[in-house]
């Protein structure tokens, strides 16, 4: 069983490549989040898909909680290097950018 709920919206195999940007901002959703990146890369009639997930890290704790939450899925992340490694926003702080390639192990 690949554990998908029947009403699930995507058709297995529709998805071979996600692209995901400022979506790691709410800890309560990262489980959730991770979860759903499983199911969409375990369902891809692609060879190899792949989910890349810009982030402009605000809160340490609720980024590491993101990485943790892959884990707990049994993904395979890896950072990749940016030409911007940091954004300054309206807050007045220097706020590092992350990249993020999520593979199925």
């Amino acid at each position: 069983s690949s554990g998908i709920n029947a009403e699930w919206p995507l058709r297995p195999g529709g998805c071979d490549v996600v692209v995901a940007a400022d979506v790691v901002f709410d800890p309560s959703i990262l489980p959730s989040l991770a979860k759903t990146i499983n199911i969409i890369l375990k369902t891809s009639s692609a060879r190899e898909p792949v989910c890349y997930i810009c982030s402009t890290v605000r809160n340490k704790d609720t980024y590491s909680t993101f990485l943790t939450a892959l884990a707990d899925q049994e993904l395979a992340v890896e950072e990749l290097k940016l030409a911007v490694r940091s954004c300054y926003l309206e807050t007045g702080v220097d706020n590092d950018v992350r990249l993020l390639e999520i593979k199925i192990k």
